[in-house]
């Protein structure tokens, strides 16, 4: 009997973790990831499920208590409704490790809710390209989904991307092909038209990486693949020339985003000089930036980078707990893949290898660990991977 009210616990979760996987896409998952946690607190006080305590888990907690000491040591600076919010956002997805890693997923399990976000996806993408193609009005601007920024969908898209290209090498039947090949086009027309430079450089690493898997493991689709998706990218660029304008304003001094970037950066510097054990707190950026520049335009809510966001808002002392954080998940990815076998073992690894180039290349720029970006993505596979059941998974 205490084993039908386990399994029926487990079924529970994963029936959240299916509905997870279609509303990903839709930008509506983070309105379930309270729910998840608090069915998964239910579970862990009643003990239905186990939780594991390893150097994961200590490098996540270390870095959510981290953040809620600078939330306190600030408080006094801080509107803490907006703080206490902030470090909500940023504490749900990190626990979302421990909630899937609790649950008893089967490797045919991890199959479907991959399909499933994929067909979302990809329903996704072709509104949006549809709406692009019958309204001239829309295709003068940046595509996105739902009012988000275009640099976090496209971090999605390229995520999706590189799992595609990844897959391509290693698709025997015809069809598979066919319907990869596909996919692999429409994510890469819905990346050019975000107008994301961060994500059109975080493709180029990704291939340059894929290139160099290719020919060590003698990939020949794989290397085709890459050769075709270097001639659309070259072609696209010479001939339209809204594409190949933004892509030489990366390096252009000139341009508003790239000098208030430069301002944004020092500010951070600044910050960090300032207050360098436990940060400005969070929420703690956009007033300190306002302060410093009364007169510069108040949109900036945080420093544009992981690194100086991070080091900003939680110190140094926060700095250096989020950097064990994303040690322990690499070491853990590293673990993982080494107990598959060929060539589940290099699919997963390149795949993962891929995510953790987009994120590091857009978080250069941006502040992607906030949103559901692909290191959230990154987590989550990681956390599904340990909870498999079955130690062959059939990709």
């Amino acid at each position: 009997m205490q084993e039908l009210k386990k399994d029926f616990a487990n079924k529970i979760l994963i029936f959240l973790l299916y509905c997870f996987s279609v509303s990903a896409p839709f930008f509506v998952s983070s309105n379930l990831i309270p729910l998840l946690f608090l069915v998964w607190i239910f579970l862990i006080i009643f003990k239905k499920i186990h939780f594991e305590f390893d150097y994961v888990a200590i490098s996540i907690l270390l870095f959510i208590g981290i953040m809620i000491i600078s939330l306190f040591v600030n408080s006094p600076h801080l509107k803490m409704y907006r703080s206490a919010r902030e470090v909500l956002t940023l504490i749900l997805p990190i626990l979302l490790f421990f909630v899937v890693r609790s649950t008893r997923i089967e490797s045919s399990q991890l199959k479907k809710m991959a399909a499933l976000f994929l067909v979302s996806f990809f329903c996704v993408l072709g509104y949006l390209l549809i709406i692009n193609i019958y309204s001239p009005y829309t295709l003068a601007h940046r595509l996105t989904f739902r009012g988000y920024h275009p640099n976090i969908y496209a971090g999605w898209i390229a995520m999706v991307f590189s799992m595609l290209v990844v897959f391509i090498g290693y698709q025997k039947s015809k069809f598979k092909l066919l319907l990869v090949s596909l996919a692999i086009l429409v994510s890469l027309i819905c990346l050019f038209f975000t107008f994301s430079r961060s994500a059109w450089l975080a493709i180029i690493f990704v291939i340059i990486w894929l290139f160099w898997t290719g020919f060590k493991n003698k990939n020949k689709k794989q290397i085709i693949v890459l050769l075709a998706i270097c001639m659309i990218f070259l072609t696209t660029f010479c001939l339209y020339i809204p594409f190949e304008d933004r892509f030489k304003s990366i390096t252009s001094k000139d341009l508003p985003s790239n000098y208030s970037r430069i301002v944004i950066y020092k500010t951070s510097l600044s910050a960090i000089k300032e207050f360098p054990l436990f940060g400005l707190g969070p929420k703690g950026f956009r007033p300190f930036f306002v302060k410093l520049h009364p007169n510069y335009f108040e949109g900036i809510p945080h420093a544009h980078n992981n690194i100086l966001q991070i080091a900003a808002e939680f110190g140094l002392l926060g700095l250096l707990a989020f950097c064990l954080m994303i040690w322990a998940f690499i070491k853990k990815a590293a673990s993982l893949c080494k107990k598959l076998p060929i060539p589940q073992n290099k699919i997963l690894s390149d795949i993962l290898i891929c995510w953790f180039i987009i994120w590091l290349t857009q978080g250069m720029t941006g502040y992607t660990f906030a949103y559901f970006s692909p290191v959230c993505a990154f987590i989550l596979v990681l956390a599904s991977l340990e909870s498999i059941s079955s130690s062959t998974l059939n990709i």
